[in-house]
């Protein structure tokens, strides 16, 4: 038989409960949202890349550099996305053209450094 403490137990428990699952949800909605922000930045990047690409080069990388023939475009935005996560860039700092020949420089220099 459950005494009155049992019961205000339950309902103490209950309520812890429906916290929990409360600020679990609010984590996964703040978590989708900042997932959604930085693939929605990575798409603007990748956009404004593209069209300063071609607007831009006037030279081919690849042959200049004698590189084995990839896309530019998907060199410079995994190049984009990887300082990105590494915290060296700030968006707000360059314009497009000068982000492109940032890490044109970046990418020569490793290519230096692996040979």
């Amino acid at each position: 038989m459950k005494t009155v403490n049992d019961i205000e137990e339950i309902g103490r428990i209950q309520s812890e409960s429906t916290k929990l699952l409360s600020a679990l949800l609010q984590l996964k909605i703040r978590q989708k949202t900042i997932v959604n922000h930085y693939k929605s930045l990575a798409d603007e990047i990748t956009i404004k890349l593209i069209r300063s690409m071609n607007v831009t080069r006037n030279f081919n990388l690849y042959e200049y550099y004698n590189l084995p023939k990839i896309n530019n475009q998907e060199v410079i935005l995994a190049l984009v996305l990887d300082q990105l996560v590494e915290g060296n860039i700030d968006l707000e700092a360059y314009c497009i053209k000068d982000i492109e020949e940032a890490f044109i420089v970046d990418l020569m220099n490793r290519i230096e450094q692996t040979q």
